[in-house]
C-alpha cells in the first residue's frame, strides 16, 4: 500500500468512529428530550397537587374554625332567648299590675 491508500484507510477508520459517536450523541440526545418531557409533566402533576393541597388545607381550616362559629351562634341564641324571657316577664308583671289596678 501506498501512503495514499494508508492513508484513505485511516480516514475510513476516522469516518466510522465519528459515525459511531453520532449515533451515541444522537441516542443521548433522544434520552435527554425524553427526560426533558418527562421532568414537564413531573412538574404539572406537582402544580396539580399543590393547588389540590391548597384546596384542602383551606378546607380543614373552615372546618376547625365551625365549632367556635357553632358555639358563637349557641351563645348569641341563649342570650337572645333569656333577653326575650325576662322582657316577657317584665312585661306580664306589667300589665298584671296594670290589670288589678296597681298604679
Amino acid at each position: 500500500m501506498n501512503e495514499t491508500e494508508t492513508k484513505i484507510v485511516k480516514h475510513e477508520e476516522q469516518i466510522k468512529t465519528l459515525f459511531n459517536r453520532v449515533d451515541k450523541l444522537e441516542r443521548q440526545t433522544d434520552s435527554i428530550n425524553r427526560l426533558t418531557v418527562s421532568v414537564e409533566k413531573l412538574a404539572l402533576v406537582q402544580q396539580g397537587m399543590l393547588t389540590e393541597q391548597q384546596d384542602m388545607k383551606k378546607d380543614i381550616n373552615e372546618i376547625k374554625e365551625q365549632p367556635a362559629k357553632d358555639a358563637h351562634d349557641i351563645k348569641q341564641k341563649v342570650i337572645i332567648a333569656i333577653c326575650t324571657g325576662v322582657v316577657s316577664a317584665i312585661i306580664s308583671a306589667i300589665i298584671t299590675i296594670l290589670a288589678k289596678g296597681g298604679f
